[in-house]
């Protein structure tokens, strides 16, 4: 298979991206100023390959369940619904709590089980 780890402003090279031969997108949070948003990608892409998801890495320092678990709701109900999706998570800070890592894993598991 082919992945393509996207880093960088997403948006404006969408359209190119959606020409090569890719069997799945990862996606990674926005940073300097722009924002990536996997609901919003699958709007424009389709089911035309898997897209991999994120949580956000200030989430993870700050142990914020709440904010862990509504953004992968978000994502899967919205990205993951009409063509495949992976729960995925950010480049792993060194402040990361690994009991909030532990906790967005279990979450995904929950989330991801499909009526």
């Amino acid at each position: 298979y082919v992945l393509n780890w996207y880093l960088g402003d997403l948006m404006p090279n969408l359209d190119a991206v959606m020409k090569l031969p890719l069997d799945a997108l990862v996606l990674e949070q926005g940073r300097k100023g722009y924002t990536i948003d996997p609901v919003e990608i699958r709007k424009r892409v389709g089911p035309h390959f898997c897209l991999f998801g994120f949580g956000y890495e200030n989430d993870f320092c700050e142990d914020r369940r709440e904010a862990l678990s509504n953004e992968l709701q978000r994502q899967i109900e919205g990205a993951g619904r009409a063509g495949a999706f992976i729960v995925g998570t950010p480049i792993m800070p060194p402040d990361a709590k690994p009991e909030a890592v532990d906790f967005y894993f279990s979450e995904a598991r929950r989330l991801g089980k499909y009526a």
